[in-house]
Formats: structure tokens, C-alpha cells, sequence
């Protein structure tokens, strides 16, 4: 048989008050309604198949206990987070790494996810395919096995112009005044002083004098010599040549536009994306986006797929996609700030404003943002950041950027751990300050819904936030089906974090991306919310993460799957409260039989019945458990109402009797009166209740003599805690007379200020108009007559 015990989930949530379980068990098998016990012992079913009833709630109840556990959701990180700085502690803005081979072992890796690592993200231009997928296959081992919650990220090359790999192990340095040759041609090796270009036609259109630039500055060369498809090139400015490095030319201070004659997605791009997509990556970056054309080709690829949880990102790297910018944010999922290649085609003067203004416009239009590039760039090298750049982050978070990216830093940098540390702590720090400092930016409400429901669901969303940060709730619970409600919610960057249920793992994925929002993967049901509100509170409260006092905000909008079923959309504000458990157990040992059952039963709905006698509205709930008939924990402290009945030597069974003796009366004269009339129904009525006035009347006499008979002893025990502290403060007070009266007799009466002998006298009075007569302050000044014989001359003083 199931028995429930005090501290399983099938007895404390699972199950509620008459309503029918669905622990894998199904009305159709039992042919019978299935109605649980709220206060414990054995399941049963009504109707036929009592004993099919009994085994399917025994395995299935587990089963889905087992289930709810597993399926909790919530990672490690997260949770620990949550336990060590409470609910509004936590880190909101995102973290993604760039995943290299200085952190692609499964050791690294993990100290990445257990840094606060919550996307990372593959770099298709460097390493083979079989290495990348040596990498998704780690990460996910580690989000099954050791419980994160990281996401993956592939970022195609896109149609930009890059040096080869070289073949050198890290970077190759240009002096300046020595000569370089650029070219297409595939050569074995890497001959001194030979670049290699990615394109064929990466010269077409360049000129002799026109300037070459290696990543935006890292080298500068001009163009001496062109030879064929080749270029010679003498070094202008000194740098270093990185793997992958990017070119860009320049004629007259103005940019050669040279990507935007190549496609946004090549055949590599298109391979790697079918690789992807095969491997079940969560977001898919295009690079060098320069209008919306490709995101929706790529999009409407994926649909054709049935890869809908694929997100795809634009990344914002040119000046074609910055006058493009509002139609490539509406068509993708998400946006990627790439200021390393956005800074080679704008002033750098201009990259704050371009950041800031892409930030506004994706919240506004409620889409992600990544500000990547460059954000601890000197940590490739030394253990410690510039300050500049920590403002540079602490900048990034005060625009509630979604997610802040490393790129060298982890991927071939030796202390990408420590960077990725330094960016957890500013974003946290910067995230505490604009709370404390109540600097939260007003954001212009733009409306986004086209249909009925659309609205509604941003209206409920937006007051919501409103009044989860009025209020100062500790966290907002929403339950989402493919993450709009969670995404709106984020979008107006409240205050407590936002908890995402939901039942698709792509979803759950996709919103690790988003700000504030912590995704938990739990089975919901989609026609009765309050079953899923009850379930999720109390299986985080079990983890301990949920305490006595902490308010929550539910927010809801599933839509049901039966067509009669309407949609129900709310918000909810929660307090939760510290469950009280009665000491009544009943366990298989305490029911040998079904009359002791039933007189279980009978006394708790009694005890219910006595506690509403007595107007007490606290709930109580009725926990069963195992073993002995004795409480697991420590008996509740017995109340002045049981002691005054424990001194009058009465039990509250005696107190039901009679209240079950004057029922019993009340329906016998009940039923007399229907034998002789209304009337003498009347009289029946009237006269129980003089009996109960005046039963009333004398218990209160009874407690009126009782507190005039006790007001002796009470007077007796005032006293005697008067005395004993007069005699324990009276050596105190003999020892202070003793030390004043012997410095009295050594000074004598001088020692005693007298005031009789002190002679007194006032001080003069001067009348004010006395003194006013002496200055002569009412006389008018002389006039000067001789202005010329003053010791300054004015003109000459007008220019010394």
C-alpha cells in the first residue's frame, strides 16, 4: 500500500485537497474516481478495481515523486548562488566564454560553468568540426552529470576577409619598415614574411598607396606594390598578426568596402550551421549581418528543419548593419555588439554611443543583447585588467546589456578563469549599486503585440514588474511554454529575479540568454495553474530556498489544450508561510483495521470542529508518518487553553462531548417541535440558547472569582521581587552615603555649595539709545569732495 509519510512531496503538495491524482494512473484503468487523503493512510479508489487502484498508486505516486525531483531544473550554480546571497543577490546580467584550446578539457570546462559560465560559444573560424563536437558533447555530459545549465553557441565566419592560420603558436610580429606579401595562393608551410588571405579576390579594387589595417589597428601597412592578385606591402606601424586576423583597407581616411561585395553565408557557413543544427546547439551567430535578408533565409531554414529552438543572432559589425539596425533586430532573435569589427568602420570616438543606442533598441524591441569584444582584452596576456576596462564592463551592465562575452580572454588566454571571476563581480557589484541607488532607467514602453492576447500578455507583464518592485517581492515565479512571458517580464529589468517554468528543454535553453531570468525545467499542466503554482513553491521550498516570510509574484499565461477550457492570465502575490503540523500520525502500524481508521478520521475532523469553535484560522495540516504514533520532531508548546483545561481538570474530549450532548439535545427538541409545530420550534431554539448564555454566564463568574482568589499571590510575588532587590542593590547604596558623609567631615561645609553667602548683584543696564548716541549713527557721511587726491588712482588701478 502507499502510505505518505510526513516528509514526502505525495503528502504535502502533490496532492491536494479533493482533487483527482494523475500519478501515471488514469480514471479510465480505476473506473473510478481517485480521491487522495490529505491527512495520510492508504489511497483508495471509489468503485470498482480497488486493488488495481492501490498498485498504481503505489508505483506511480513514486514514480512521479522521483520525477518532480529529477525534473527540477534548477542548476547547481543557480542554487548556490541562491543560497549564499538570498534572491535579490543574485547576478542577473549573463556570462558567455569563448570555448578555445585553453579551456576545452572537461576539468576547465567545469570550472568555467561553476565560474557562472552560462553560454559558450564555439568559433567556427578556428578548429576542426570533430573538435567542436568533441566540445558540445563535454558540455552536455556536464549538464546531465553534474547539473548546469550552459547553453551553446556556434559563430559562423561570415563574409570577411582574414589571414590563414600561419601555422605559428600563437601570434607573428611585424616590424616596422619590413616588407610583406599578401596573398591567395595555397603554400606549404609558412614562408618569412608571407601572409595568407582567405579570398581570392581579397585585392580586386585595391590600389598602390592604399593602407592595409590587421584587426583594427593591431599593424598597419601600405600597399608598394601589386602584383597580380597579390600585394607587396611595407609595414608602417608595428603590431602583431593573430590567427584569424581580419583586414580592412583604407584609401583617403575613407573604408574600401571590400565584405560587402562576399555573401553573408557561404557554403563553410552553410555546412557549419547543418552541423550545428545536427548537434542540437541552442544559438546560431551570423557574422557581418548587413541586412535582414540572411537572418530570415536562416530562420525559415530552420523552421523546414523543425529546429525551433535554435535561436539565431545578428551580430552588428558593420556600417551597413547599423543603418539597418531596427529591421535586423526585428527579424532576429537576438543581438551581438562585435565592437572589435564594428570599430575598423566607425570612429572609435563613436563606439560608446553605437553600444548604448543598440542596447535601447533591443530592449525596446524585446531582444537579447551580447556586448562582446575586447572587454578584458589585456588579460590575454596579464593575470590583472586595466581599470579602464572594469569601467568598460561596469558601463556594459549600468546599459542592462543581457550578457557580457569573453573572446581571447578564455579561448587562448592562460587566466580565463580569472576573467571570467573579474566579470561576475563587476556585473554583481554594478548590479547591487544602481539597485541601492534606485538608478533603474525608465524604459520607453513600445507596444509589440500585434493580436489581442499579445497585448495582453505585455500589459500583465509590465504591471507586474511595476508591482514586484513597488511592493519589494524577493522573486517572480512565471510559467511559459516557449518563453514570451519571461522574455517580457526581463525586458522591463525588475528588481528580484525571474524563476521561468517550463516543460521544453529548448526553451529552458534559450532563456539563459535573457536578463534576470533563472530557466527551470518542470512538467506543467496546462489546465490547472494553481496545481502548478502549489508544486513549483513547494518543491523549492524544500530545497530550502524558499523561507518562512518570502513573498512571491506568479505570473501566468499557459493556454490550455481543451477547447472549451478558457485562458486564464493573472498575477498573483504569495507569502510564504511556515506549515504547522498536527501531532495526530497515523501510519500502517496505527491502522490495523478500518474502524480505527475511520475513528482517526473522525477525532482530527473533530479537533477541526473544536478549533472552529474556538475562531482559530490558522491551517493545519494533517502529515502522516511512519513508525510509532510520535512526532519526528519536537511537540508543539501546549497552550494557556490546555493548561487552564489541565488545571480544571477537564480534556478538550470532555469540551466535545458536551458540545456533541447539546447538539444531540438540539435535534431532539428540533425534532419535537416539528411534531408539534413551529412554535414550539421556537421555544426549542430559544430556550438551547438562554441554556448556552447561561452557561456562558456562569464559566465567566467562574473566571471572575478565580482571578479575585489569585490576586493575593500575585500581590505576595510582587513584593518579594521588591524586596529582593532592595537587598541586593542595599550595600550599593550604604557604601555611596558612607564615601559622601566622610568627604563632608574632611572639607567641612565648604565642601556643600552655599549660595546664601555668595553676594549677587546685576549687571548695569544701558539703554540702547544711549549707545546709539554714542556712535552717531544716524549722521550722514561727509561727501568727498576731492576725489582726485584719493590714495588710488581708479583708471590706472582699471589696468594693473
Amino acid at each position: 500500500m502507499a502510505v505518505a509519510t510526513s516528509d514526502s512531496i505525495l503528502a504535502r503538495s502533490l496532492i491536494t485537497d479533493r482533487r483527482s491524482t494523475n500519478f501515471g494512473l488514469k480514471n479510465e484503468v480505476c473506473r473510478g474516481k481517485v480521491v487522495p487523503c490529505r491527512a495520510g493512510g492508504k489511497v483508495k479508489g471509489k468503485g470498482k478495481g480497488r486493488v488495481e487502484v492501490k498498485a498504481a498508486v503505489q508505483i506511480g505516486g513514486l514514480e512521479e515523486v522521483k520525477k518532480a525531483k529529477e525534473e527540477m531544473g534548477l542548476d547547481v550554480v543557480s542554487e548556490e548562488e541562491l543560497r549564499e546571497k538570498g534572491f535579490l543577490g543574485m547576478r542577473k546580467t549573463k556570462l558567455v566564454c569563448t570555448i578555445g584550446p585553453a579551456c576545452c578539457s572537461p576539468q576547465d570546462l567545469e570550472k568555467l560553468a561553476l565560474g557562472g559560465m552560462n553560454v559558450a560559444r564555439l568559433n567556427m573560424c578556428h578548429n576542426t568540426r570533430d573538435w567542436h563536437r568533441d566540445v558540445i558533447k563535454k558540455i552536455n555530459q556536464l549538464n546531465e552529470e553534474k547539473g548546469f545549465c550552459v547553453s551553446v553557441m556556434i559563430d559562423t565566419e561570415g563574409s570577411q576577409i582574414h589571414v590563414l592560420d600561419h601555422g605559428a603558436p600563437s601570434s607573428v610580429k611585424a616590424e616596422e619598415g619590413s616588407t610583406w606579401l599578401f596573398t591567395a595562393q595555397k603554400l606549404e608551410g609558412s614562408p618569412p614574411f608571407t601572409i595568407q588571405a582567405n579570398y581570392e579576390g581579397f585585392s580586386e579594387g585595391i590600389e598602390v598607396g592604399d593602407e592595409l589595417v590587421i584587426d583594427g589597428g593591431m599593424a598597419s601597412f601600405q600597399v608598394i606594390e601589386k602584383v597580380g592578385n597579390d600585394l607587396r606591402c611595407k609595414c608602417t606601424d608595428s603590431g602583431l598578426f593573430l590567427p584569424r586576423a581580419k583586414f580592412s583597407f583604407w584609401r583617403n581616411g575613407k573604408l574600401v568596402a571590400r565584405n560587402s561585395e562576399l555573401p553573408t553565408l557561404s557554403k563553410k557557413d552553410w555546412a557549419d550551421i547543418e552541423f550545428g543544427v545536427s548537434e542540437g546547439v541552442d544559438f546560431i551567430a551570423l557574422s557581418f549581418v548587413n541586412d535582414a535578408d540572411p537572418v530570415r533565409q536562416l530562420k525559415n531554414y530552420l523552421y523546414m528543419r523543425s529546429s525551433r529552438s535554435t535561436r539565431v543572432l545578428a551580430k552588428v559589425e558593420s556600417l551597413e548593419s547599423l543603418q539597418k539596425l531596427k529591421e535586423i533586430v526585428e527579424a532576429s532573435d537576438g543581438i551581438m555588439v562585435a565592437r572589435g569589427d564594428l570599430g575598423v568602420e566607425i570612429p572609435y570616438e563613436q563606439i560608446p554611443t553605437v553600444q548604448e543606442e543598440i542596447t535601447r533598441v533591443c530592449r525596446e524591441m524585446n531582444k537579447p543583447v551580447i556586448v562582446a569584444s575586447q572587454l578584458l582584452e589585456s588579460m590575454v596576456e596579464y593575470p590583472t585588467p586595466t581599470r579602464a576596462e572594469v569601467a568598460d564592463v561596469s558601463e556594459a551592465v549600468r546599459q542592462y546589456a543581457d550578457a557580457l562575452m569573453l573572446s581571447g580572454e578564455s579561448a587562448i588566454g592562460p587566466y580565463g578563469q580569472k576573467a571570467l571571476s573579474i566579470l561576475q563581480m563587476a556585473s554583481s557589484r554594478m548590479e547591487l549599486w544602481s539597485r541601492e541607488e534606485n538608478r533603474q532607467s525608465i524604459l520607453h514602453q513600445r507596444r509589440l503585440g500585434v493580436s489581442l492576447p499579445d497585448r495582453i500578455a505585455e500589459q500583465i507583464c509590465n504591471c507586474a514588474v511595476e508591482m514586484a518592485n513597488n511592493l519589494g517581492v524577493d522573486a517572480i515565479f512565471v510559467y511559459t511554454k516557449h518563453g514570451q512571458m519571461a522574455s517580457l517580464l526581463s525586458r522591463n529589468r525588475p528588481y528580484p529575479p525571474i524563476f521561468a517554468f517550463t516543460s521544453d528543454n529548448g526553451t529552458r535553453m534559450a532563456l539563459n540568454l535573457q536578463w534576470g531570468v533563472i530557466p527551470l525545467l518542470v512538467e506543467l499542466s496546462d489546465d490547472d495553474m494553481e496545481a502548478n503554482i502549489s508544486t513549483t513553491i513547494e518543491l523549492i521550498r524544500r530545497k530550502g530556498l524558499l523561507k518562512p516570510g518570502d513573498v512571491v509574484m506568479v505570473v501566468s499565461d499557459l493556454t490550455p489544450t481543451h477547447i472549451n477550457s478558457t485562458a486564464f492570465q493573472s498575477i498573483q502575490v504569495k507569502t510564504i508561510l511556515n506549515p504547522v503540523f498536527s501531532s495526530i500520525s497515523i501510519s500502517q502500524s496505527s491502522c490495523p483495521g478500518k474502524s480505527d481508521f475511520r475513528k482517526k478520521i473522525l477525532n482530527f475532523n473533530s479537533c477541526r470542529s473544536f478549533r472552529s469553535l474556538h475562531r482559530q484560522r490558522s491551517r493545519i495540516y494533517c502529515a502522516t508518518q511512519e513508525g510509532d504514533n510520535k512526532s519526528n520532531g519536537e511537540e508543539p508548546p501546549e497552550s494557556l487553553f490546555m493548561k487552564e483545561l489541565k488545571r480544571r481538570g477537564m480534556t478538550p474530549t470532555s469540551l466535545l462531548e458536551d458540545a456533541k450532548r447539546s447538539n444531540y439535545e438540539l435535534n431532539e427538541d428540533m425534532k419535537i417541535g416539528k411534531e408539534m409545530g413551529s412554535s414550539t420550534t421556537r421555544n426549542a431554539v430559544s430556550t438551547e440558547f438562554e441554556k448556552s448564555l447561561s452557561n456562558q454566564r456562569e464559566r465567566s463568574m467562574e473566571l471572575n472569582s478565580e482571578g479575585l482568589e489569585g490576586l493575593v499571590p500575585r500581590a505576595k510575588l510582587l513584593l518579594t521581587l521588591g524586596g529582593t532587590f532592595f537587598l541586593a542593590f542595599w550595600p550599593l547604596i550604604l557604601l555611596t552615603i558612607a564615601f559622601f558623609s566622610a568627604l563632608y567631615l574632611y572639607f567641612g561645609p565648604s565642601f556643600i555649595h552655599n549660595g546664601n553667602k555668595t553676594s549677587v548683584s546685576l549687571p548695569q543696564y544701558n539703554y540702547p539709545y544711549e549707545l546709539l548716541e554714542d556712535e552717531r549713527i544716524s549722521e550722514t557721511a561727509p561727501r568727498l569732495n576731492n576725489v582726485q587726491e584719493s590714495s588710488l588712482d581708479l583708471k590706472d588701478y582699471r589696468f594693473m
